[in-house]
Formats: structure tokens, C-alpha cells, sequence
């Protein structure tokens, strides 16, 4: 639980949009292989990686995060676990289909647009169960990680029906 609350923090302070703050913080349930958490800053479906093919070194552990904005409009964000490679593009892989992210400051990446988030998380929505993450550091080496989207769907219900 001190991990999801860590992430929600975090994402406190990524780039990712305002939204109204929801009274508490913590963990509030589990949806399968998604967790959805509150932070001052909003609600938060966190998932970490099943599977993770990464070069040898310090990296902090990586999350995939879905950020409500409001009823059924959500934000995304990742974080590899490292600082990110500017010049290195960041894809996300779903239905065998790559698409670009935004590589923002420091750790965290996300789409470059709302369109681009909605579009996305249709995506992962209709999902053979799971989608990559292929991500470099500043040094170059590479990360790809696998997550579930199990649970997903349950989770973002869970935020519209819970969540302001």
C-alpha cells in the first residue's frame, strides 16, 4: 500500500492535468493487476509491469498511471524508473500497433494531447491484455515493460463512480 501511495505522490507533481482534490489518500482498491489511489491532486488506476526486460543499473520501479479528469475523461502517464532520453522516442505498443509518447521532465512520459489520451486509452480498453512500454535513459539503454490491462476497465468505472 506504501507503494501505490508513493506513486500517487509522485504523480502529484507530474505534468499531468488539475483536477478537483479528493479528500484522503491511499490505496482505495484493488481491480485485478490496477490499483486505484487518491492523492490530494485527484484519483489514480496504477499498474506496475508483469514482465520487464531492462539493461543492468539503478532504476526505481516503473508504473503506468491513468489520471481522472472528470466523468470518462482520463489523463496517462508512465514512468520508466529513470531519467528519460530526450532524444530517444518513447512507444507505447498496443494490438501490436506503436504509438509515440511525449517525453516530458525528468521520469515521467505521456501523450502530447487530450485527443491522444482518449485515443490511447480506448486502445488499451480493447486490448489483447496487454501493452508494452519501450522507453530509453539518458545514457541510451534501453527498457521495454509489459503490463496487464486486466482490471483497467473495473478501475476507471471505479473512478467515475467515485471520484470528483
Amino acid at each position: 500500500m506504501k507503494k501505490f501511495i508513493y506513486y500517487a505522490v509522485l504523480l502529484a507533481f507530474s505534468p499531468l492535468h488539475q483536477v478537483h482534490a479528493h479528500e484522503g489518500s491511499g490505496l482505495i482498491k484493488n481491480f485485478q493487476d490496477w490499483q486505484v489511489a487518491t492523492s490530494k491532486q485527484g484519483c489514480f488506476a496504477i499498474s506496475e509491469p508483469k514482465r520487464t526486460r531492462a539493461f543492468y543499473g539503478l532504476r526505481n520501479q516503473p508504473f503506468f498511471a491513468v489520471k481522472y479528469v472528470s466523468n470518462n475523461t482520463f489523463t496517462i502517464s508512465t514512468s520508466p524508473g529513470f531519467q528519460v532520453a530526450k532524444n530517444k522516442k518513447t512507444i507505447i505498443d498496443i494490438n501490436n500497433r506503436s504509438y509515440s509518447l511525449y517525453t516530458g521532465d525528468g521520469n515521467f512520459i505521456w501523450p502530447a494531447s487530450e485527443s491522444a489520451d482518449a485515443f490511447l486509452i480506448n486502445a488499451l480498453l480493447t486490448s489483447n491484455g496487454y501493452f508494452v512500454v519501450n522507453s530509453y535513459n539518458q545514457q541510451g539503454n534501453n527498457a521495454i515493460d509489459y503490463y496487464s490491462t486486466r482490471g483497467l476497465y473495473r478501475a476507471l468505472q471505479y473512478m467515475n463512480d467515485h471520484c470528483r
